[in-house]
């Protein structure tokens, strides 16, 4: 794809968030949520999901108009973090601290965070503060037991912390990420398939791609041993814009 086409999708899905947004009474960017049409926050489902994606197109950056849109959106996404540092989830109530997992809550919300620090677009500042709180209640509260998937596993919120290493330079989150997966390994319910809780509702197939347990970890653990914690990047997330 050309840069022009990718700057042509680009502007569309800022037009169509700043648009639903109007509906909203909102000064950003909204777009509704595939499942019910809400206007989630979160990484796979949300505007968390859809600014990571945007904030990768440069030439959109370097437009006034989207750059204001974006930081507006990235200002109410802040303001809506949970004293915990977590992000409130779709599924729940609006106070409830519940989910911290990549697709809902504090671990995909942070690398949103993080890539609006490092476009330099509104309050950087607020932003990386605001990701390292995200961060830190991830690995208090982050590892999860009901499967390896990069969606709502272990492994997504391994991914992040890969990212925020990544793009922060501290080797901190990197060693939480191997923290989190040597715990995998050494514990039957998350690297035994006879004992691994089955992820609810189950997937099409056993093999399926972010939703089930052994491609996610195949997947992880490939870059992991082959391109190591400073090269690790997350298939099918981070574009190569």
């Amino acid at each position: 794809m050309s840069r022009s086409s990718v700057l042509r999708l680009a502007c569309a899905i800022v037009d169509r968030g700043a648009a639903t947004a109007r509906g909203a009474g909102d000064a950003g960017l909204l777009w509704h949520g595939p499942n019910d049409r809400g206007l989630w926050l979160g990484q796979s489902h949300g505007a968390a999901g859809v600014l990571q994606q945007l904030l990768a197109v440069p030439e959109l950056v370097a437009n006034a108009t989207a750059a204001a849109l974006i930081a507006r959106t990235l200002d109410r996404i802040v303001q809506e973090q949970l004293p915990s540092g977590n992000f409130p989830t779709e599924y729940y109530a609006p106070t409830q601290d519940v989910l911290i997992q990549w697709d809902h809550g504090a671990p995909g919300v942070s690398a949103a965070l993080l890539a609006g620090w490092t476009s330099g677009v509104g309050n950087s500042t607020l932003y990386l503060a605001a990701a390292k709180r995200a961060l830190e209640v991830t690995w208090e509260r982050g590892l999860l037991f009901k499967g390896l998937m990069s969606c709502h596993g272990i492994g997504g919120n391994t991914w992040m912390q890969l990212y925020a290493a990544k793009l922060t330079g501290d080797a901190k989150y990197a060693y939480r990420a191997l923290a989190f997966q040597r715990t995998v390994v050494t514990s039957g319910l998350l690297s035994n398939l006879t004992l691994m809780r089955q992820p609810q509702p189950e997937p099409d197939g056993p093999w399926q791609f972010w939703t089930g347990s052994v491609e996610s970890a195949i997947m992880l653990w490939t870059d992991l041993l082959f391109r190591e914690t400073a090269q690790a990047s997350m298939t099918g997330w981070e574009p190569a814009l």
